[in-house]
């Protein structure tokens, strides 16, 4: 007689450990929420999106800052801008910011009060004018460093 053993296992029987890699274990959900009261019963509204235009009727925004009162001593004065168009007026050939600028002291145009650099924002001041106003500019760039007033075509018309 053959004996068979007590606790044998059938061949084609899956396994009863589960891998963890196979089959992770379930999160327990959580449906409940608290639902908290708000201290602040005002809402603010929320900003509108950049470059958004604003509803017809709605107010304008007042704007922060103010631009001082032109007082007697600064209404007649001559910008920097202005003294270089003057003097590129008169001028036989293009001129760098130093230049336009001794040139606008000597003649009494216009002078820095206290900069050290005033060529610098010259130059700054008319290459940004090219920049934003482009054909319409009162200044062209003639050379590195040298300007020129723009030449205007001739029958444009305005």
């Amino acid at each position: 007689m053959a004996k068979t053993a007590k606790n044998t296992k059938p061949i084609d029987a899956t396994p009863t450990t589960t891998s963890p890699m196979t089959n992770p274990p379930k999160k327990k959900s959580t449906t409940t929420k608290k639902n908290t009261a708000s201290k602040n019963t005002k809402t603010k509204p929320k900003p509108a999106p950049r470059g958004a235009r604003a509803a017809v009727g709605a107010p304008k925004a007042k704007a922060t800052t103010e631009h001082p009162a032109k007082t007697d001593a600064t209404r007649g004065r001559v910008g920097a801008l202005e003294g270089a168009y003057e003097v590129l007026k008169t001028a036989t050939e293009p001129m760098s910011c130093k230049a336009l600028v001794e040139t606008m002291a000597q003649r009494n145009i216009w002078s820095s009060p206290s900069g050290k650099t005033p060529h610098a924002t010259l130059y700054a001041a008319i290459t940004r004018e090219i920049a934003d106003k482009g054909r319409l500019s009162r200044f062209a760039k003639a050379g590195r460093g040298l300007f020129a007033l723009a030449k205007k075509e001739a029958g444009g018309g305005a």
